[in-house]
């Protein structure tokens, strides 16, 4: 009975045991499986983020050059400012290219005066743009000279007259190495890429034909299913089985695929980072062998059931831990987030409350010179009536005074929900009032210019703005971050200017240009500050990037307004330099374009 009991007991426990064990593998499989495809969707959103900053990049310098004088002309200062582009940029330029308004090549760089005078707009790129007469990229294809390219395309415009293009081929082949080729995990997993039309774009696997996936994965329906979620610009995980791995054929296999779409301007990729299934499971094997010799040794002696739970127990406490540990690093990355839109709050809500005090010092000291004379009156008694109601209303009007700043104090922080209506022209008088005051104590002059077809006029206040041509300056936005990036910009440029007028006697100035096209609005933001160094002014908006020291400010403005004008308001933040200072230039798209210009 006894050893019966025993028996019992031991294979209770071993029942027990193997259950926790199997259960224990179970999970280790999947929190594997898990470490494994976030690694792999790490891969693949860094080399997408990565192709998205490259293209967007570029784009940024070419709506820059498009700009300049010589480059609309286009005179032969024009032609240097090519070569320059190109010189700069031969790594991952093939060539750089202006045609005009109707798609005839008025210059090329590598020059080929055979290519002068030719007409391209037939391909697709080019008459999208000469239609729309926005930035695109093209899709991939085959140059003559044998390599692969993509075409980035911007429009140069005269004012709002459109004067043609300024274009690049890019080399394919530079950017699949730089951020596709290289991705690598376990022994062969690799990266690949197709376009919108399931065109394959680089894979190892198939070298450099282009051929199309949906053609590929006819034979196997999980791979089809696959495809057709990653030309939906769906983001995701998902299995599918194909032959090949890398450059060999290996027979039908399953693989794992992370997956995530690449927004390239108008265009659209998705970049998928793949590795065969057995080799993600690979680790478990050692794991699964240690299983079944506990299980053999737990036969062999009952002593063995305790070391057994003991390691069980430990499995699980690490298991616990990895899981807080796991839950940690999430929240701290959250924190992180938070914190950085925190700082620009913060650092805006200093600069205003500068500007409060800036604005209610003289008042208050009017306040106080009315209160002692209000005592004189009281003391000596023979004012009029009439003196001391004047008297009352001269401090009643500096008490509203005050009390119209703390209101627009409260609004500008006050929490935007909903994208509303916004004449531009409100917006930058309202900020405007809150730092007039500041600037002109440092003897910075800040001056409004409004200008319009025929028509150009100065605004001090808001009863400057009319509703006679008021849709013009109408965008659509949020109105509190739109007066964070004004003042971020105003404050940069006085921060400037502070430095400059300490070596050099002037007086500094800020114009305000509002400037509205057919289809959108200029806000030109131009300092008299000395303009940036060249080797800051590609970096002024990166985060934490500064060059006036910690105490002065933390580096994260200028990134924030760059941040909310391009992905909260669909516009461009550009800077430049210009004679005796820089030019911050704001544009956004209007509300109410011109019919005429949008029919063309």
């Amino acid at each position: 009975m006894k050893a019966f009991l025993r028996f019992g007991v031991l294979i209770v426990l071993f029942t027990a045991a193997f259950a926790a064990l199997y259960v224990s593998y179970t999970e280790v499989r999947k929190k594997s499986l898990e470490k494994l495809t976030e690694r792999q969707m790490l891969l693949a959103k860094q080399a997408a983020t990565g192709l998205e900053e490259f293209f967007g990049s570029y784009t940024n310098m070419f709506m820059q050059y498009s700009l300049a004088p010589e480059m609309i002309s286009f005179t032969h200062d024009g032609k240097r400012l090519i070569k320059t582009l190109y010189e700069f940029n031969k790594k991952p330029f093939k060539a750089v290219t202006r045609y005009d308004e109707n798609g005839v090549i008025i210059y090329t760089y590598p020059e080929r005066p055979d290519l002068v005078g030719t007409n391209i707009a037939n391909q697709a790129h080019v008459k999208l743009i000469l239609h729309n007469h926005q930035p695109n990229l093209s899709d991939v294809f085959s140059a003559v000279q044998g390599f692969k390219t993509v075409s980035l395309n911007v429009p140069v415009f005269k004012g709002d007259e459109f004067k043609g293009v300024l274009s690049a081929l890019v080399d394919f082949e530079y950017i699949s190495k730089k951020y596709i080729q290289s991705i690598s995990i376990g022994e062969s997993g690799y990266a690949w890429m197709v376009d919108k039309d399931a065109n394959l774009l680089f894979s190892p696997v198939h070298g450099e034909d282009l051929i199309n996936v949906k053609f590929e994965a006819e034979k196997y329906p999980d791979s089809a299913a696959l495809a057709r979620k990653m030309l939906n610009g769906e983001s995701g995980f998902g299995e599918y089985t194909y032959d090949m791995v890398r450059a060999k054929s290996v027979g039908p296999i399953k693989k794992l695929a992370a997956y995530t779409p690449v927004h390239v301007l108008d265009n659209f990729w998705s970049l998928a980072v793949v590795i065969p299934e057995d080799e993600a499971y690979a680790d478990l094997s050692g794991f699964y062998k240690k299983m079944l010799f506990i299980m053999i040794m737990m036969f062999c002696a009952f002593a063995f059931y305790i070391s057994i739970i003991l390691r069980m127990m430990k499995l699980s406490l690490m298991n616990t831990e990895l899981a807080m540990k796991v839950s940690e690093e999430v929240e701290k990355r959250k924190e992180q987030e938070k914190m950085l839109l925190q700082q620009a709050k913060f650092t805006s809500m200093g600069e205003m409350i500068n500007a409060i005090a800036h604005q209610w010092r003289q008042p208050l000291t009017a306040i106080g010179f009315g209160i002692q004379e209000m005592g004189e009156i009281a003391k000596e008694k023979h004012h009029t009536d009439e003196y001391v109601d004047e008297q009352v209303r001269f401090l009643m009007d500096i008490v509203m005074h005050m009390s119209e700043t703390i209101d627009d104090f409260r609004n500008f922080f006050r929490p935007d929900k909903d994208r509303v209506e916004l004449d531009i022209r409100r917006t930058v008088v309202a900020v405007y009032n809150i730092i007039n005051t500041q600037f002109s104590a440092v003897n910075i002059k800040v001056t409004l210019l409004c200008e319009t077809p025929g028509r150009k006029y100065e605004l001090h206040c808001e009863k400057d703005v009319t509703d006679e041509d008021a849709e013009l300056y109408i965008v659509e936005g949020y109105e509190g971050e739109m007066k964070q990036v004004f003042l971020n910009i105003l404050q940069n440029a006085r921060d400037a200017l502070l430095l400059y007028m300490a070596t050099d006697n002037r007086q500094g100035t800020v114009a305000v240009n509002i400037t509205p096209h057919a289809r959108y609005i200029d806000i030109d933001f131009t300092d008299n500050g000395g303009g940036i160094r060249a080797e800051h002014l590609d970096r002024v908006f990166e985060p934490y990037f500064t060059t006036k020291g910690e105490s002065v400010g933390l580096g994260i403005g200028l990134f924030m307004s760059k941040t909310i004008i391009e992905e909260h308001m669909n516009g461009f933040l550009m800077v430049r330099n210009i004679k005796d200072g820089a030019r911050f230039t704001v544009r956004l798209n209007r509300k109410y374009p011109d019919p005429a210009e949008e029919n063309e």
